[in-house]
């Protein structure tokens, strides 16, 4: 019994939510899709989510994200600031960026890629989709008082994840009419106290987020992939190999859903 993709008129978009270290989750789900030759036709990301996002829709596989994930540690992202308007810069994440991904523009890639970032005066989302990309992705990733706010155009914005961490709205913006959400947050709560700045405020925009979600329904797309992650540790880089097997496997429960409108089985 053979099955055979055919390729959809529908543009099927990819939505990668925020979650820190947890994202590396993401990776395990990009290989799944890989595996399986889903046509992704377009990638959102938020945070983490958008620096994964913005690699694969440059071209790099989930095994060559994987290895570059696996070669970065927290120094190599982070430098320290005079604490005015937050602790870290992502200036060196910037770099980082750039230098997997040298043209640095989101017209040049080669699927269509968005990420959402904070402004900071009017609390609204910015849904970025042209213009220069490492300092958008940035953008993204600047949770507030860890990291200080990225400039664009004379604007101050922060972590999108405050406003859309699972970007599916800016998928559905970019034209997609059918959305994978991937969702990190919907196994793990707070089984000890934050000991860290960074984990305090990651751990605020978890809250805040978990209000919105319910004060309102959130769009977390047609299908949603919810890896497992019942162990919070945002800054945990070191459990790639756990995370990335989550991902996988979340995906693969979910996989007859994914290929339901582009496989047809031929006895």
């Amino acid at each position: 019994m053979a099955r055979i993709h055919f390729r959809s008129k529908k543009k099927i978009g990819l939505a990668l939510s925020g979650g820190a270290a947890h994202g590396l989750a993401h990776i395990g789900v990009l290989k799944v899709l890989e595996e399986n030759d889903i046509p992704v036709s377009l990638v959102t990301g938020t945070s983490v989510g958008a620096i994964i996002g913005a690699l694969w829709a440059s071209g790099y596989k989930a095994d060559e994200i994987y290895d570059i994930a696996e070669g970065i540690r927290k120094k190599d992202i982070l430098k320290i600031n005079l604490p005015k308007k937050g602790i870290f810069s992502l200036s060196k994440l910037e770099e980082i960026i750039k230098g997997y991904i040298p043209h640095n523009s989101f017209e040049s890639l080669e699927k269509p890629f968005g990420c959402v970032a904070t402004h900071l005066n009017s609390g609204r989302a910015l849904y970025l989709t042209q213009g220069p990309l490492a300092r958008a992705v940035a953008a993204s990733c600047a949770v507030p008082v860890v990291f200080s706010p990225v400039e664009i155009d004379g604007e101050s914005y922060v972590d999108g994840g405050l406003v859309e961490n699972v970007p599916v709205g800016l998928a559905r913006h970019m034209g997609a009419s059918r959305v994978i959400g991937v969702s990190l947050d919907h196994f793990y709560d707070f089984d000890e106290n934050p000991d860290t700045i960074f984990r305090i405020m990651a751990h605020s925009i978890y809250l805040l987020g978990r209000r919105r979600k319910r004060s309102k329904r959130d769009d977390e797309g047609d299908i949603v992939v919810t890896p497992a992650i019942d162990k919070i540790d945002y800054d945990g880089l070191d459990r790639l190999e756990e995370l990335y097997e989550k991902g996988y496997q979340a995906a693969k429960k979910v996989l007859k859903k994914i290929e339901s409108p582009f496989v047809v089985t031929r006895r």
